[in-house]
């Protein structure tokens, strides 16, 4: 199994935390007020016309506040299940949160816009736990990758794990989808090298993990990135203990359990 992280990426500065811009870390709950537009009538003298006004305005303002109402109760929708969600990824229980991340998801877009970085993220997060047996995850990452290359960048470190995350994401016998999501993200990688090292090793750690997944030995490739990023890095930062995770997981499924503690 996977180990699941929701989606968060490296910041600026190396020495500090992973700068999460996952939907666990969403700013805030925008709140909607749905707005009616008003005709603009010109005022008569006359009460049949004022008491026609009036029919509309209380219409409108009827409108208005059932509009509201709707988005509230949206609103408090979505932040009990993504309450939900939080709570599954905090303890790890991540098996049985499939409908909860789709549902998350689902209301985010609804409420964030089906184009904004939130929905994105929230996609993200809702493709990391779906099932790989399936194309629901590939199908989530297509949608969403479009905002990520609008938000960071076509050759952010962002872009590249999405790529990664659909190498990971993609079934056993698409060897075409596999490989071709993997050279996009190398190319990344590769592209980062010069200015952002460590963006670059941790891309490839990602890459890795996907060849670990399949049990392939190209797997390997993660011992040379974590070396690479102990390298950059102080022992204790904070971006070394995902590599170092799935480099233990290397280890264990090479028969090298030794290794694995180090």
């Amino acid at each position: 199994m996977q180990r699941f992280k929701p989606a968060s990426f490296k910041s600026a500065n190396f020495k500090s935390k992973l700068n999460t811009i996952s939907a666990v870390s969403l700013l805030s709950i925008v709140f909607f007020n749905a707005s009616v537009s008003y005709a603009q009538n010109s005022a008569q003298p006359n009460s049949q016309n004022n008491v026609q006004t009036n029919a509309q305005n209380q219409s409108q303002n009827h409108a208005t506040q059932s509009a509201q109402t709707h988005d509230e109760l949206k609103i408090e929708e979505f932040k009990k299940i993504y309450a939900q969600y939080q709570q599954g990824v905090q303890s790890g229980r991540v098996a049985g949160m499939f409908s909860i991340a789709q549902k998350a998801y689902d209301l985010g877009c609804e409420l964030f816009g089906s184009e904004s970085l939130d929905c994105a993220i929230l996609g993200v997060n809702f493709a990391n736990i779906a099932d790989n047996r399936n194309e629901t995850p590939l199908n989530v990452i297509k949608k969403v990758l479009p905002t990520y290359k609008r938000e960071y960048g076509e050759n952010s470190l962002q872009v590249g794990q999405l790529y990664a995350l659909a190498a990971n994401k993609t079934r056993i016998g698409q060897s075409k989808t596999f490989k071709q999501n993997q050279r996009k993200a190398l190319k990344i990688a590769e592209y980062l090298e010069t200015e952002q090292p460590v963006y670059a090793e941790l891309l490839r750690v990602k890459v890795s993990e996907s060849y670990l997944f399949r049990g392939n030995k190209k797997s390997r490739h993660i011992v040379d990135a974590v070396e690479r990023l102990e390298s950059i890095l102080p022992a204790n930062d904070f971006s070394l203990i995902e590599p170092n995770f799935l480099l233990g997981k290397y280890y264990l499924s090479y028969n090298k359990p030794e290794r694995s503690t180090e």
